[in-house]
């Protein structure tokens, strides 16, 4: 049977089947992360699409200023069926399609409902809108946020068996202003009280929080993301039942998947005066480099955030941490950030590079040097071995003059070394993924744990020597434990030797 995908969120143990089917594959001159539907409507209790959307509603702000974000997808359907129009960003037509395209949301079609949905070896092409904006200009974006824009400020209350709900309207960022109430009895100053008794009014003040700190829009949702990447958070697939879900995930229990770390993100931002929305859909899936298409399969599905910034529209984010299966299982391609490009060295540890993608949407190394091979890594092992020990004299003294003519001490080539070893030895990293998040990964591996440590500390300490020779081989180690004799081949080609390491 094909899949078939439910967007609305639902934050109970996940118990649907996955078996990595290929469910589509999209041809584009760059990874994004493939949309199916917005989830703009809070209830009080889960995310889903908003009743009545109006699909005429502006989306592609900055279009003419950024012709160059515009892109065009061809999109092949696989093992599943689906009545939306799957693309990246924001979709602005749809072309030679087998159904015709009826445009149902703000930047979204779908199959008419008296249609058969689109399934197996269907195809259409698909113009998009896909930002993809630095952090200079999104901090300079400001608050001028369009009026239609104002029912991504609210939120409902839950039902508390007494009176209907309550519609709560936060105030535009930077305002300082107080959120306003309507509904059965409520005054419209009596926002905060309700979100009080109806279980929201920590999060709140965290919101609160978390914005005060904050100089701009885009500094508050980096704000957000640094707090779900914390260390009590733990991503998590058999979450616990909960009355209300997104308190208990970010106050309490602190473990979930991405519909929980998307909802609670949204709902911070919200709260905190910055238009956003979760949206549901694919991460960019893996590379076919020889068809140039993304294989996108089941465990791909994905729930991530969208923010909009004046000027440049809906920009994505992703806080779900970089070891989630759907993040996880990339090839590396996928943007940290769908839309946004880091400017400079990040402060939390980042090992991948984000949205800084060459072509192909192939991932750019970290110090700007030559790409490494992403094949098979055998036939490099052999020749290894074929080549003797006068070779690997050779091969040594290239590596000395290399790192005398190029410094490959300086904290980005480690970087980019760990990143490659990792690639190599069949573990890619998630962009975004955090030296702290792969101490978490290897628990009981104390040497490990001092490589990335001693890592981050020249990268973004005091500076300091690095990882020694002990570090390298503890690391090593972890890269092959399990596999065998090839598997020790294998992480001795992906972390090779260092001489003049202590």
């Amino acid at each position: 049977q094909p899949d078939r995908f439910d967007w609305s969120h639902g934050y109970g143990p996940m118990d649907w089947p996955r078996d990595g089917r290929e469910v589509m594959r999209v041809k584009a001159r760059r990874a994004s992360y493939w949309k199916a539907d917005d989830l703009e409507f809070f209830d009080g209790l889960r995310w889903g699409a908003r009743p009545g959307a109006n699909p005429l509603t502006p989306i592609a702000e900055g279009l003419d200023e950024h012709p160059n974000w515009r892109q065009e997808v061809r999109v092949t359907v696989g093992g599943m069926e689906t009545r939306q129009f799957i693309a990246p960003g924001e979709t602005l037509s749809i072309s030679r399609a087998p159904r015709q395209p009826v445009n149902t949301r703000a930047g979204g079609f779908s199959v008419p409902m008296d249609k058969d949905g689109l399934s197996k070896g269907d195809a259409y092409l698909a113009e998009a809108y896909v930002p993809r904006p630095g952090a200079a200009e999104l901090r300079a974006a400001g608050t001028a946020y369009p009026a239609f824009l104002v029912d991504q400020l609210t939120m409902l209350t839950p039902v508390d068996g007494s009176s209907g709900r309550t519609l709560i309207r936060f105030m535009p960022f930077g305002s300082a202003l107080p959120p306003l109430a309507a509904g059965p009895g409520v005054g419209p100053s009596e926002a905060v009280a309700e979100l009080v008794g109806t279980g929201y009014g920590e999060v709140y003040s965290l919101a609160r929080r978390l914005a005060a700190g904050a100089a701009t829009p885009y500094d508050f949702v980096r704000r957000v993301e640094r707090h779900l990447a914390g260390p009590d958070f733990v991503y998590d697939e058999q979450a616990a039942e909960r009355r209300l879900p997104i308190p208990a995930f970010l106050l309490r229990d602190k473990a979930g998947y991405c519909q929980h770390y998307s909802a609670a993100m949204a709902l911070l931002l919200r709260m905190g005066g910055v238009p956003a929305r979760v949206a549901g859909g694919f991460t960019a899936g893996e590379l076919d480099r020889d068809r140039r298409e993304y294989v996108v399969r089941d465990t791909d599905a994905h729930s991530w955030v969208e923010a909009w910034f004046p000027g440049v529209g809906w920009v994505a984010f992703d806080p779900t941490p970089g070891d989630a299966p759907a993040r996880a299982q990339s090839d590396g391609s996928t943007p940290v950030e769908p839309s946004v490009v880091p400017v400079g060295p990040r402060p939390d540890g980042a090992v991948g590079r984000g949205a800084d993608v060459g072509p192909g949407g192939r991932a750019a190394p970290l110090d700007g040097g030559p790409e490494d091979s992403d094949g098979a890594p055998w036939a490099a092992i052999v020749a290894v071995l074929a080549t003797g020990a006068a070779g690997l004299g050779g091969w040594a003294l290239w590596r000395v003059r290399r790192r005398r003519e190029d410094g490959e001490d300086a904290p980005p080539r480690d970087l980019a070394e760990l990143e490659r070893a990792l690639r190599r030895a069949g573990w890619p990293v998630a962009p975004g993924t955090t030296l702290l998040a792969l101490e978490r990964r290897y628990p009981h591996s104390a040497g490990t744990r001092a490589y990335l440590r001693a890592l981050s500390q020249r990268r973004y300490g005091a500076g300091g020597p690095g990882p020694g020779r002990a570090e390298r081989r503890a690391l090593r180690r972890d890269l092959a434990a399990g596999r065998g004799w090839l598997g020790r081949l294998r992480a001795l080609w992906a972390l090779p030797p260092r001489w003049g390491l202590h």
